[in-house]
């Protein structure tokens, strides 16, 4: 639930690996998803899926599907790809970039967000992600791979990004 780059551990060998298992949940291969409370605070803000800030209690691996898009992002970049300074802010930086979302766009929003709808958002269009990343300027094919990847990854619908297999 708190993956972040403070959290993630490379040795010289370029073996990685997952640090602070502090608000961890155990989940089985079957499972999908794990009920939960969803305690404020929890997590490091600049990669918390948007399903979490808008008051999911139900979570799931896409959520740290996320989390990954996020931290691959500021491995390539420098910074992560959201910066703000509430849950509100956050979530207002992700629809800057990924545009306002709606039923059409992911089903059930409406009814699985306990806190969609408190706020009344103006309808934005996503932008173009080589454009927000400024693709043109990385040289680094690798960089460019990884930036593809996680633009799998950051995307509103749980549903809709990519499994940690098929990455």
């Amino acid at each position: 639930r708190d993956l972040s780059p403070n959290n993630i551990l490379i040795d010289e060998s370029c073996v990685v690996k997952l640090a602070d298992f502090g608000i961890s949940i155990s989940q089985n291969e079957k499972e999908k998803s794990v009920r939960t409370s969803n305690t404020p605070g929890m997590g490091t803000l600049w990669y918390m899926a948007p399903e979490i800030l808008l008051g999911s209690t139900l979570y799931t691996t896409a959520m740290d599907i996320w989390s990954v898009g996020c931290i691959i992002v500021e491995m390539v970049l420098g910074h992560p790809p959201f910066k703000g300074r509430s849950d509100l802010h956050q979530l207002c930086s992700i629809i800057d970039v990924l545009g306002t979302p709606d039923e059409s766009s992911w089903p059930g929003l409406s009814e699985q967000l306990p806190d969609w709808g408190k706020l009344e958002f103006k309808h934005v269009d996503a932008k173009d992600w080589d454009d927000v990343f400024d693709m043109d300027q990385i040289q680094n094919p690798s960089s460019k791979e990884l930036l593809s990847l996680a633009k799998k990854m950051i995307v509103f619908n749980p549903n809709n990004r990519i499994s940690a297999t098929e990455a």
